[in-house]
């Protein structure tokens, strides 16, 4: 259902969406065809001869430097231009959908009847809320995630025959890394999770203390303990649970991407 309503929402844009998947995938190949163009050109600097080499290498090292040169920024200029029409096309539609979803939206809020509006859950800066930021992540979805995992997708593809073709032994080793590091990042992204729920917990306390005092704001003047309040949320925010937790995270988060980087190199 959630789906065939997405459908609806994105159909009238998918011309603009195929434009962004082909600008997408044309981009990913001539960023994968990076190291080959880099292989090429130490081949023809150091004039080493490969007996591996692919039918287009050995005819990207035969062929004349003007001519080597003409093509590596032939394919560089249509990568920069297909990327360019992947995000112009994408947004475009993204912006398109998000305007389309918001009138709709505000549509339906009017043709409620009174008593909608009196509930709290339906207040204006809740209605907001949906108008502005639940339109743009609805809108989001088609036109950005499910279209940055396709272009994960494209990646891990691409990425994994240039590699085989390169050497299958190192790419099969490197394969049956990828489970383990998966699992250790899976483990470590759960514990960086369960972190960051303690840090907005503890962020909701602190806040909580200081709207406390704001609301009976006349009481706090009548004794005059501004500067007693502002110091205790201070030293609340600077030497309670938060900055440990906050400290937590940001180790956990470094040791997620240090580790992550390791692995992958």
């Amino acid at each position: 259902c959630v789906l065939r309503r997405l459908g609806r929402l994105s159909s009238p844009e998918w011309i603009r969406l195929v434009l962004g998947v082909v600008g997408m995938v044309v981009s990913s190949a001539g960023n994968l065809m990076v190291p080959t163009i880099v292989g090429c050109i130490i081949d023809r600097v150091t004039g080493v001869s490969r007996h591996h080499r692919s039918r287009l290498t050995r005819w990207a090292v035969a062929i004349p430097k003007e001519k080597f040169i003409a093509s590596c920024l032939s394919i560089y200029s249509i990568s920069a231009s297909a990327s360019i029409l992947r995000l112009y096309s994408l947004n475009s539609a993204r912006d398109a959908m998000a305007r389309r979803l918001r009138s709709s939206v505000f549509g339906a809020i009017l043709a409620q009847p009174i008593g909608y509006f009196d509930q709290k859950e339906h207040a204006p800066a809740n209605l907001q809320t949906v108008i502005s930021d639940d339109v743009d992540a609805a809108s989001g979805v088609i036109a950005k995630d499910c279209v940055s995992a396709l272009r994960g997708a494209n990646s891990l593809f691409g990425g994994t025959y240039m590699l085989f073709s390169i050497s299958p032994q190192l790419t099969l080793l490197a394969t049956g890394v990828i489970p383990i590091v998966a699992a250790g990042s899976m483990a470590c992204w759960k514990k960086i999770a369960k972190v960051r729920e303690a840090v907005r917990k503890a962020h909701e306390v602190a806040i909580a203390r200081a709207m406390d005092s704001i609301q009976q704001v006349s009481t706090v003047k009548c004794y005059g303990a501004e500067s007693q309040e502002a110091t205790n949320f201070e030293l609340e925010l600077e030497t309670g649970v938060l900055p440990g937790l906050q400290r937590r995270f940001a180790a956990l988060e470094g040791l997620l991407f240090g580790g992550l980087s390791f692995g992958v190199n």
